[in-house]
């Protein structure tokens, strides 16, 4: 409530966020006959991020896309480093083949209560992505979302965490 998240930062990787989440989705993926990838830039570093909170907001995106998307449709979660800051942060992303978002909604998308106008499979409560904003602030990073809300095109939620001088190469491939 007063906008302050305490953390519990843990090292963790990418591949183990995306895994969880995956799980948690495939038998409805199944039954909408909706398509998930994973994509994980090789060589990315582990985060050190509050695992539960993370979860949650990794969890979130994926559940926006999958109300937006139509059947057959497609959901991509990935995962790089951010060039663009010198390597010192990770992006994570959720694309969709959805309803996209108009420039008018996205102002509004990170505050509570507020909701997309496009009807979706089931109406969610307005606090799912301004929880997702909450917590990126809270581990120093950015949300956005990036859209020309043009049906079909959807949408991409880009979620930029900087990488803490704890955080150490990751071992091995994911």
């Amino acid at each position: 409530e007063n906008g302050k998240v305490p953390l519990r930062r843990e090292t963790v990787s990418v591949g183990v966020l995306f895994s969880d989440v995956r799980r948690q989705f495939d038998l409805m993926l199944t039954e909408l006959n909706l398509d998930l990838s994973v994509t994980i830039a090789k060589n990315l570093p582990v985060l050190l991020v509050d695992y539960d909170y993370m979860s949650r907001v990794l969890y979130n995106l994926p559940d926006n896309a999958v109300k937006f998307t139509p059947d057959n449709g497609r959901i991509h979660l990935w995962a790089r480093l951010d060039e663009t800051t010198g390597l010192s942060a990770v992006l994570l992303g959720v694309s969709d083949t959805g309803a996209g978002i108009t420039a008018e909604t996205k102002a509004q998308l990170f505050h509570k209560f507020k909701r997309g106008t496009v009807e979706g499979r089931r109406k969610g409560s307005g606090l799912g992505l301004a929880f997702c904003r909450l917590v990126a602030e809270a581990h120093g990073g950015q949300i956005w979302v990036e859209s020309d809300g043009i049906p079909g095109q959807g949408s991409t939620f880009v979620l930029r965490l900087p990488l803490l001088s704890e955080s150490v190469p990751m071992v091995g491939n994911w």
